[in-house]
Formats: structure tokens, C-alpha cells, sequence
């Protein structure tokens, strides 16, 4: 029955169906990726910086190093290197904030460039389905007027090339106008 629906889609519909698989493959991957860094962020921190103001550095170098999460990175690197100048310290807990951050959004431009076509894939099997419909119905219509059926037809086709504008190029770029809308400055 499944197949049958795909065979009734058209064309159109193994590209869709590819599509979702490929989102689906990226929604769990990273579903899997946010669940085991999971973390009580307060209790991690209250304890390195506990460890911290004690003098206890190497105790809270090994509370970094028990946790596997992004923000224990970025405690670790500060902690190395807090002897360092503090505009130097921002610049490399900021850079290690970054890199932290690609490595959570990995994969997600692709998933945003999947949201943005799949849709228009859609909308381009049904018109073609409707381009299809129309020609079988031809036979019958040279009876009535021309007009519409040359408006129908133009308008169909005009739909069919439709989709693919509205696509952005590249994800990069909505990537980094959310980083800049984000940024407190």
C-alpha cells in the first residue's frame, strides 16, 4: 500500500522521501548528541567554583575533566590558563565558546536547507500532478473555450517553476545573521 502511494506521488516523491529519511537520520543524531551531554549545569558549576575559591585547582581540573559537556571544555581551558591577561583569557574562552558551539550545531544547515525543500518539492509534485491531470482532461475540453484552458495551463506552468526561487543558497547565511541577531552588542 505504501508503495503504491509513492508510485501514485510521482517522481517527485523519492527525493521527499530521501529528504526525510536524511532529516530524520540528522534530527536523531543530534536528539542522541543533546541527551548524552545532559548536565545540571548549577551543581557542575557550584562545585568547580567551590573547588576554585578553596584554592583546590587540581580538584577542579578533575571535576572538568569527569564530565563530558561543552561548558567543562571551556572551565578547563579557563582554569589552564587563567595566569593569562584577562582580554586574553575572553578571547580564548570565546574562540573555545565557538568551537563548542559549531560542534552542537553540526549537521543542523543541512537540516535547514531539508526544511526549506521539502516543502517546494511538495508543492512542485502536486502541480505537476495537476499538469498531469490536465492533459488527460485536454480531449474533452476542445469543445469549450480555449481561454481558460490557455489560462490554466499558463498559470500551472508558471507554478511549476515557482518552487525553486523562494530556496536560499546557503544555510551559512542564516547561520550568521542568528549569531548576529543573538550577539548582546
Amino acid at each position: 500500500m505504501f508503495i503504491s502511494l509513492i508510485l501514485k506521488g510521482g517522481p517527485v516523491m523519492i527525493p521527499i522521501i530521501l529528504g526525510s529519511i536524511v532529516a530524520l537520520a540528522i534530527i536523531l543524531e543530534r536528539a542522541w548528541t543533546l541527551w548524552k551531554i545532559r548536565l545540571d549545569f548549577a551543581q557542575f558549576s557550584q562545585e568547580v567554583f567551590l573547588h576554585l575559591e578553596r584554592g583546590h585547582t587540581q580538584k577542579a581540573l578533575e571535576s572538568c575533566e569527569k564530565v563530558r559537556h561543552p561548558i567543562s571544555d571551556v572551565f578547563k581551558l579557563g582554569i589552564l590558563n587563567r595566569m593569562l591577561k584577562r582580554e586574553e583569557l575572553e578571547s580564548l574562552l570565546e574562540r573555545e565558546g565557538n568551537e563548542q558551539i559549531q560542534y552542537l550545531e553540526k549537521y543542523l544547515g543541512a537540516l535547514l536547507i531539508l526544511i526549506g525543500i521539502e516543502p517546494m518539492l511538495g508543492f512542485l509534485g502536486t502541480i505537476t500532478g495537476l499538469i498531469r491531470a490536465f492533459m488527460a482532461w485536454e480531449p474533452n475540453w476542445a469543445t469549450a473555450s480555449s481561454i481558460p484552458r490557455d489560462r490554466c495551463a499558463r498559470a500551472v506552468t508558471r507554478d511549476t517553476l515557482n518552487p525553486f526561487v523562494p530556496v536560499p543558497p546557503s544555510s551559512g547565511m542564516c547561520s550568521q545573521n542568528w549569531r548576529r541577531a543573538a550577539s548582546p552588542d
